[in-house]
């Protein structure tokens, strides 16, 4: 079958606001590991990725007449959700015979609220290789017609009027199942990390590892893409030598959820790059956890080109720890990020402002942690409790909309109020906490002099004086 895979337009300038020019453009993976997979069994795959292209839902939906696919799948973030909606209703008015197959985290977590507001004729529960792979089959067998019930593990639909949720899929996805991502169905020239996370372009995003065996209570991936599973390291290296050769790949960006969860894992990996020559070509960046880090392991990834850890510390108060399920203390992110700076690896953290319970203190206490730790980053996010989450199941009668486009963690630098604050505490605050807590971090000294040890050109100048303005208004 032909399949048009779309990644929806994000409105920056309104999530953003101030900071938009600090904004992740990366490569949609979800969306490139299903048309590779579905390439592999015979089927035409296309990726329409309108958020990079900057494209109007008009437009996407110009594409779409153009390319006459016989199946539309378009996955998004919560944010992103009320285009999706809104482009699936275009499509459908104006391109019936196309098949509409949501999919990702928020259809996962709210199929009814996709099939009440958007006009999918299925939704993808979960991890959508196995399952979007059945489904094409399924229509193909059918023939052309409008889409109709099937039995096929994972997938809801309506019928006469009523929604059917089949029972969820417990296939679990074999990433070696997967051929070799192709980079090329991308328009690889847009995409652009965060300013503070390039430094030896261009950068390619790699994920070597699905799932988490964590259950912090504000991530849904624990919920919707268990468990842990790692790539085989030979298909890790088959990966990353086609970036180098053919896109010229000069850094790596690890996305997985915990690349550092198997210690042994990553030292083999990181001597792998060294032994195969590898550590001379690319420098890479992943995520961990404070408790998961040695010195020894330290050492190892930057002989092999590790440069920056990004991890989510979140709170410096214990309480709050405890009660968001992290299973981690301050005491260990303190040694965590002693340990970077004693290796040479730059380090990136999260912080989590307007947690359930925390009190205009308990806000003061986060901010103070994060000036003594010093991360080479911070970043300071206001609580959102997302779809899926354990937090929007827990908080659901103390979130004030659900208003999806809403559901943005910088909100201090856009119009939008937060849609979540704890008990005692108002919007206008909490944005101005926000804002507040990236003054007083990067408003000092050290940081200016960190800033201008990263500028490479005059782009990264224009960049950092864009970020560091909005920050400081």
């Amino acid at each position: 079958m032909k399949v048009l895979l779309i990644n929806p337009p994000e409105d920056l300038a309104k999530n953003y606001g101030d900071i938009r020019a600090s904004a992740d453009l990366i490569e949609p993976l979800n969306l490139l590991s299903l048309a590779s997979y579905i390439a592999a069994r015979g089927h035409a795959a296309e990726i329409l990725d309108a958020f990079v292209l900057n494209m109007g839902e008009r437009a996407i939906t110009a594409h779409v007449l153009r390319r006459r696919p016989d199946v539309v799948g378009i996955t998004a973030t919560t944010p992103l959700a009320p285009a999706m909606y809104r482009i699936s209703k275009d499509i459908k008015e104006r391109y019936p015979a196309a098949v509409i197959v949501f999919g990702g985290k928020h259809a996962s977590a709210l199929p009814l609220d996709c099939f009440d507001k958007g006009a999918p004729d299925y939704v993808v529960r979960g991890e959508g290789e196995y399952i979007l792979s059945d489904l094409l089959s399924f229509l193909s067998a059918k023939g052309p017609g409008p889409a109709g019930p099937c039995a096929i593990p994972g997938v809801s639909y309506k019928k006469n009027g009523a929604i059917v949720h089949n029972a969820d899929d417990t296939r679990i996805v074999n990433l070696d199942d997967i051929p070799l991502l192709d980079y090329a169905m991308l328009p690889l020239g847009k995409y652009k990390p965060k300013p503070d996370l390039i430094r030896r372009p261009p950068v390619y995003t790699v994920m070597s590892a699905r799932g988490c065996p964590f259950t912090c209570k504000y991530c849904c991936n624990n919920r919707i893409t268990n468990p842990y599973r790692e790539m085989n390291i030979d298909r890790l290296f088959e990966t990353l030598n086609k970036l180098i050769d053919t896109y010229h790949a000069g850094q790596i960006r690890f996305v997985d959820d915990n690349f550092t969860l198997d210690p042994e894992r990553v030292r083999e990996v990181s001597r792998r790059f060294v032994k195969e020559g590898l550590a001379r070509c690319v420098i890479w960046s992943c995520s961990s956890r404070v408790d998961e880090i040695s010195r020894e392991l330290l050492l190892e990834m930057k002989k092999a080109g590790c440069f920056l850890i990004y991890f989510g510390v979140e709170t410096g108060n214990q309480g709050l720890l405890d009660s968001m399920g992290k299973r981690t203390s301050a005491e260990k992110a303190r040694r965590a990020v002693a340990f970077l700076k004693e290796a040479g690896i730059e380090s990136r953290c999260s912080f989590m402002l307007g947690l359930p319970g925390e009190t205009a203190a308990m806000t003061e206490e986060t901010i103070n942690f994060a000036m003594e730790l010093d991360p080479t980053y911070a970043t300071f996010l206001l609580t959102t409790p997302y779809p899926g989450t354990a937090l929007f199941d827990e908080e659901k009668t103390k979130i004030r909309s659900f208003e999806w486009e809403k559901y943005v963690t910088v909100s201090g630098f856009s119009g939008f109020d937060p849609v979540y604050v704890p008990e005692g505490r108002t919007p206008g605050e909490m944005k101005e906490r926000q804002k507040e807590a990236f003054r007083r971090f990067y408003k000092r000294p050290r940081q200016y002099l960190a800033q201008l040890k990263s500028i490479r050109n005059f782009g990264d100048v224009v960049t950092k004086m864009k970020v560091f303005l909005s920050l400081m208004k």
